[in-house]
């Protein structure tokens, strides 16, 4: 018996992978031995140079929040290290929100109109202290719910937490 050999028929496909600058060229040269030659199989396949630039920026302006999950838990241990975890939660939802823990707001008597850049502090002091009360065990909130803005409730845990014992007795007795 005579055996029937195939020809297997090599066809080439051009990948042009090149990137911005035109000197560098990178061909790619793949073959396919399962198929036979057609017409088809020698066409070359060229891809083209696609930018691939996908940087997404907002406008100064802007005042998105992004929701990052539940904030860090403070039950009245590790206070050092909540605080911590606290100052990246704040930042990484809006910078703006640590600015207003930080540096603290003004609220406005209730027959005075806030302008505009007074109501942007305000909500953004609103958000801050509510994300510190759903952060806090009962006991720490008890502290903190008369705080009208964000920074005198952060203040109240760190005089409460941070330091010796007969530190934070002495900052307590003097509040």
């Amino acid at each position: 018996m005579k055996s029937k050999k195939k020809k297997k028929a090599n066809s080439k496909i051009v990948i042009d992978s090149s990137d911005d600058s035109d000197s560098d060229h990178k061909r790619r040269t793949f073959r396919n031995s399962s198929k036979s030659e057609s017409s088809r199989d020698k066409k070359k396949l060229e891809y083209h140079i696609v930018s691939h630039e996908y940087t997404f920026q907002l406008p100064s302006d802007h005042g998105a929040s992004i929701h990052m999950g539940k904030p860090p838990f403070f039950d009245g241990t590790g206070y050092n290290q909540w605080k911590t975890k606290m100052f990246g939660y704040l930042n990484a939802i809006h910078k703006d929100l640590w600015k207003v823990v930080e540096v603290g707001c003004e609220i406005p008597d209730e027959d005075e109109t806030p302008t505009p850049v007074q109501q942007y502090v305000l909500q953004r002091n609103f958000q801050a202290l509510n994300i510190l009360h759903t952060s806090v065990s009962p006991e720490e909130f008890d502290k903190i719910d008369d705080a009208p803005t964000a920074k005198d409730a952060w203040d109240t845990l760190q005089v409460n937490h941070q330091g010796s014992r007969k530190v934070r007795e002495l900052r307590i007795k003097t509040l």
